[in-house]
Parts: C-alpha cells; structure tokens; sequence
C-alpha cells in the first residue's frame, strides 16, 4: 500500500531532518503517492530530496529558494509532477543534482538555473518543456557540470553558442523526441562534433526548424 504525504505533517519538530530519500519499492505499486507539501521548504538544514520512481503529483512548492543554504540533491525522476519549473530553484546556491526527468513538467528552462555553480547533473529530459535553451546554462561548463540531459520535451531555437564550449568531461543528450535545434551561426555537423568531442547527442542539419510546434495544451498550461 501506498503512503500519502498528505498524512505525514511535517513540522518543527523535523526541522533538523537533513536527507529524506524514499527508494522506490520493486514493485509495480508505487510507495509514494499525493503533492509534495510546502512544509518541505521548512525543513531548513535538508541537504538530500530523493523521492524517485514514485507517484507524486502536483506542482513543484515555489519557494524552494528557502532551502538555498542547506539542499544539495534535489532528485524527483520518474514521478506525475507537472506545472513549471519554479524560477527560484536558480536560488539554491549548493545543489549538485538538479534530476526532475521524466514527469509532465510545461513551460520553459528557468534562465536562474545558470546560477547554479556547484550543479554536476541536471536532468530536466522527458518532460513536456518549450521554448529554447538558456544560453546561461552553457556557461555551467566553466563549474562542476558533468551531465546536462534536455531530450525528449519541445525545446527548439538555436542552440546557445556556450553549448559548443562543453569539454570531454560533459555528457549531454539535446536531442530526441520534439526537441528540434539548428546550430548557433551556421556550425556544421562536423563543427559540433569536433567541439563537443563527440561526447554530445548535438543534431545538426540543414533542415532543422528554428522554431517548434508547441501542442495548444502545453501552452495552456504554462500560462
């Protein structure tokens, strides 16, 4: 049986939790069901969030920003979140994982999210995301960042030029399902993969779209 966040106050009294990982069971039913509750943004010395492979629902709380001194590991992969992605995750001055894949997250990739200096993994793939890529989020290979993953959603545009700076060290995924890029001042193929030393799943052709078909529905719902 599942157990609902709803039925789990978390208070004062909790204030001094520092991880809440819930591994998911082996099983086809889920452990965890309901919203993630705002109180989690109280709990401030929290460094780890791990709720994966679960079947939470909802929004992300907004003011995660509250959290930006103390969480290190925000990882909710694999769950039915959706809404957008709030602007003040870019407030979390100490995260190292950013993994909100394969939910129904709309809307489009925070520019705050550049700011996260200390991110080694950001995994934002298989969502239902629009709009085109930060050129910020690029410049997160001059920090810690090891993996960007922003496959599978309806992202489209340009790709930032900070992307083609990405070192071997970088494993990224950019393509794959809607996603539809063409490259930033005409770079070729052979450009790209030389750049990225081959490294980046990076698409580039001549007849990529700049722009997108975003279902009327996504857009209805990140407003």
């Amino acid at each position: 049986r599942g157990y609902s966040f709803l039925r789990s106050p978390l208070g004062a009294a909790h204030e001094a939790v520092v991880a809440l990982r819930v591994p998911p069971q082996h099983t086809a039913q889920p452990r965890l069901f309901g919203t993630l509750p705002r109180a989690l943004t109280r709990l401030s010395m929290l460094r780890t969030l791990s709720l994966a492979k679960h079947a939470l629902h909802g929004a992300l709380p907004d003011d995660f920003g509250a959290l930006r001194h103390s969480l290190e590991v925000l990882a909710l992969s694999s769950n039915k979140l959706r809404g957008t992605l709030p602007t003040r995750l870019g407030e979390l001055s100490v995260l190292h994982e950013l993994n909100v894949d394969n939910n129904a997250f709309v809307g489009t990739l925070p520019s705050q999210l550049g700011a996260l200096h200390l991110l080694t993994s950001l995994r934002v793939d298989h969502n239902r995301l629009f709009g085109t890529i930060p050129d910020a989020l690029g410049r997160l290979n001059q920090f810690q960042l090891r993996y960007v993953f922003v496959d599978n959603n309806y992202l489209s545009g340009v790709a930032p030029a900070s992307l083609l700076a990405l070192n071997a060290r970088v494993t990224c995924r950019l393509t794959g399902g809607d996603n539809c890029f063409r490259c930033h001042h005409g770079a070729t193929a052979a450009d790209v993969e030389k750049r990225l030393h081959a490294r980046c799943a990076y698409q580039c052709a001549a007849d990529n779209c700049a722009t997108q078909h975003v279902p009327d529905d996504l857009a209805r719902e990140a407003a």
